[in-house]
């Protein structure tokens, strides 16, 4: 269900646009949540983009290919789509799901063992975003999914070295 006002075709739409001043990767993501997280941890030449919803990512990535687009990627919440065997249909879109889950977990045990109960919603949020470490983060087959991505489209990069 879209989340704003974008829809596939405004997605793309930007992405395309965006290309006149950006020569790099630009990694299309769910919402301003994903956009938090990934931020610090993408490669400085990849551009976030916020897509304001899955179907709106998965139909932008769509366009794009279409269009015979390079340097994109779609990152998705796989929402149990590998478990009832939705394809994703694009080598230009990646789902993630329980990878991202573990490491939720281990942010949860971190942060409920080391804040205070006064502890502010913002303040969790910011302290579960920093609580996976890089070694953690690259262990994920979410992670080695957008490296092989990387490799089959050289030049761009999507994550930080």
């Amino acid at each position: 269900m879209p989340q704003g006002h974008k829809t596939g075709g405004t997605v793309a739409a930007e992405v395309k646009m965006s290309r006149m001043s950006h020569a790099g990767a630009f990694l299309l993501l769910e919402g301003k949540d994903d956009v938090r997280f990934w931020r610090p941890r993408r490669h400085g030449e990849c551009e976030l983009v916020n897509g304001e919803g899955k179907q709106n990512v998965v139909d932008g990535i769509g366009n794009l290919d279409a269009a015979g687009f390079r340097g994109a990627l779609g990152a998705v919440d796989d929402d149990y789509d590998s478990i009832e065997s939705v394809e994703i249909g694009s080598p230009n879109h990646v789902a993630h799901g329980h990878d991202l889950i573990e490491i939720l977990r281990i942010g949860l045990m971190r942060v409920l063992g080391d804040l205070p109960a006064s502890t502010g919603t913002a303040e969790i949020a910011r302290v579960l975003r920093a609580a996976i470490s890089k070694e953690e983060l690259t262990a994920t087959n979410f992670v080695g999914s957008i490296r092989s991505w990387e490799v089959r489209n050289r030049p761009y990069a999507v994550l930080a070295a």
